[in-house]
């Protein structure tokens, strides 16, 4: 019996032996039959366009394979990989960078602006895991952290939560920092 594939309206029949030859070179619980094909064929798989597809989630269409298999207690997400501790830039070392940038720009700056200055300033100290691209496309590690270290800036109170959107803003209590750690210099 054919496995029925629907692919942008369209639909696909594969045989048994054609879905035996994706499952063999799938890996579990990371892979679906999309991500095997892209590999198979020498496309990109970090760009696939079809996604969340009934096929792609792993159901069972008759051929018993994806995640309708699963380890017993496993949740059937995929596990994501970690970099392991200490090899990325520690997230606190943003910080004084993100609110040197601002203060420097009349407290306030767009968002493109900090993040691209404050990779400027920590050139010298990014790994090469922190140069990568993120999983998702969404730019490289550092100016991920540097945006998770900008919401920790917002909720220590040392930029200003209620600032326009795109736009970072220093608080009083940030320059106070900037501050204290020109003394300590």
């Amino acid at each position: 019996m054919p496995i029925e594939l629907k692919v942008d309206e369209e639909q696909f029949a594969l045989d048994r032996d054609i879905w035996i030859a994706i499952k063999s070179r799938a890996e579990p619980f990371v892979d679906t039959p999309n991500s095997v094909l892209r590999k198979v064929l020498g496309l990109d798989t970090r760009s696939a366009t079809i996604r969340n597809s009934s096929s792609d989630r792993g159901t069972d269409h008759g051929g018993g394979v994806g995640r309708a298999a699963r380890k017993p207690g496993s949740t059937g997400r995929a596990q994501r990989s970690r970099v392991p501790k200490g090899t990325l830039l520690p997230e606190g070392e943003y910080e004084l960078p993100i609110l040197k940038v601002l203060e420097a720009n009349g407290g306030r700056a767009p968002t493109r602006e900090v993040v691209a200055a404050v990779g400027e300033i920590l050139a010298g100290n990014l790994t090469e895991l922190d140069k990568e691209p993120m999983a998702n496309g969404s730019g490289c590690r550092w100016e991920n952290r540097t945006q998770f270290a900008r919401l920790s800036l917002v909720r220590k109170g040392l930029l200003n939560e209620d600032s326009p959107r795109g736009v970072w803003e220093i608080s009083s209590d940030g320059r106070e920092r900037l501050k204290r750690e020109a003394t300590k210099a």
